[in-house]
C-alpha cells in the first residue's frame, strides 16, 4: 500500500492535494471529504476493531489457535493496532474526542452487532456445528472488515464527484485492508479445519440483520448523537465546530 509519510509531513493528507494531477480539484472540498472520511470511515472501522477483539477473546482460547490460524490471526492483529497508531499519530489531540465519539457509536450499534452474531450462530448449529460461537464470532468479524473495505471504496467513488479526482490511495494508511485480507485467511482456515458448511450468504436472517447495520451504521441520527456525547466529554473542541455543524448537534447537546 502507499503509506502517508505521517512523522515526516504534519499536513501529510492536506499536503497530498499537491500531488494529484487533477486541476479540477478544490482544497477546501478535498478537506471536506478528508475530514468526513475520518469520522464516518474511523466509526466502521472501530466497530469492525471491536468484533475482532471479541473474536481474539474466543480463538485464542480455543484448541485452534495454533499453526496456520494463529499465524494469521496473530499477523491481523498486529496489522490493527499499526492502523490505530497511523491513525493516532494524524489526528494528534483529537485523538481522544475520535475516542469518545466511535466508543459511543460502537455502544449504539452495539445489539445490532450482536443480532448478526445470533444469526450466524443459529445457522451453525442449524448444520450442526459443535464450534458455534467461534465460528460466529470470527465471521462477524469477518463481515465488519468486509464492511470496512466496502465502505471505503464506496466513500470514495462517491468523492470523485465533489474533488475530481480519486483520491483514495492517499488515504491507505487509514484503512483496514490488510487486516480484512489477513483476517480472511485465519477464517478461511479455521472453517476447514472445523468442516463449517453453512451458507450464511443465502440465510434471511444473516442478511436481514446485516443489513440493518449497514443502514444503521452511519445515519446522520446515531452519528449526531454520538458527536454530540464525544463533545459533552471534551467541551474544549466545541469552539472548533463550525456553526453549521453545531446548528446538527443542537437537539442532541
Amino acid at each position: 500500500m502507499n503509506y502517508i509519510p505521517i512523522k515526516n509531513n504534519k499536513d501529510d493528507v492536506r499536503n497530498s492535494i499537491f500531488r494529484i494531477t487533477s486541476p479540477k480539484i478544490n482544497a477546501a472540498a478535498f478537506a471536506e471529504v478528508s475530514s468526513m472520511y475520518f469520522l464516518l470511515g474511523g466509526i466502521v472501522n472501530n466497530v469492525a476493531g471491536s468484533a475482532l477483539a471479541e473474536a481474539k477473546y474466543h480463538l485464542a482460547k480455543s484448541p485452534f489457535f495454533c499453526r496456520k490460524v494463529k499465524y494469521y490471526s496473530k499477523r491481523a492483529f498486529r496489522a490493527f493496532d499499526a492502523y490505530e497508531y497511523r491513525l493516532k499519530e494524524r489526528l494528534g489531540e483529537r485523538w481522544q474526542l475520535f475516542l469518545d465519539n466511535t466508543d459511543e457509536q460502537q455502544k449504539l450499534i452495539h445489539d445490532d452487532i450482536e443480532r448478526l452474531y445470533w444469526a450466524f450462530r443459529g445457522e451453525l448449529l442449524k448444520d450442526g456445528c459443535e464450534h458455534a460461537t467461534l465460528i460466529a464470532r470470527t465471521e462477524v468479524a469477518y463481515t465488519m472488515l468486509a464492511f470496512s473495505e466496502h465502505f471505503f471504496n464506496v466513500y470514495f467513488d462517491t468523492s470523485k464527484e465533489k474533488i475530481s479526482a480519486d483520491v483514495r490511495t492517499l488515504f491507505n494508511a487509514y484503512r483496514v485492508q490488510d487486516v480484512a485480507k489477513l483476517w480472511s485467511s485465519t477464517c478461511d482456515e479455521l472453517r476447514k479445519q472445523i468442516g463449517v458448511t453453512s451458507d450464511f450468504q443465502n440465510s434471511k436472517q444473516c442478511r436481514l440483520a446485516l443489513s440493518v447495520i449497514e443502514n444503521k451504521i452511519i445515519s446522520p441520527e446515531l452519528v449526531n448523537k454520538a458527536g454530540a456525547q464525544a463533545l459533552r466529554d471534551n467541551p474544549k473542541f466545541l469552539d472548533d465546530i463550525s456553526s453549521k455543524d453545531r446548528k446538527l448537534l443542537e437537539e442532541y447537546l
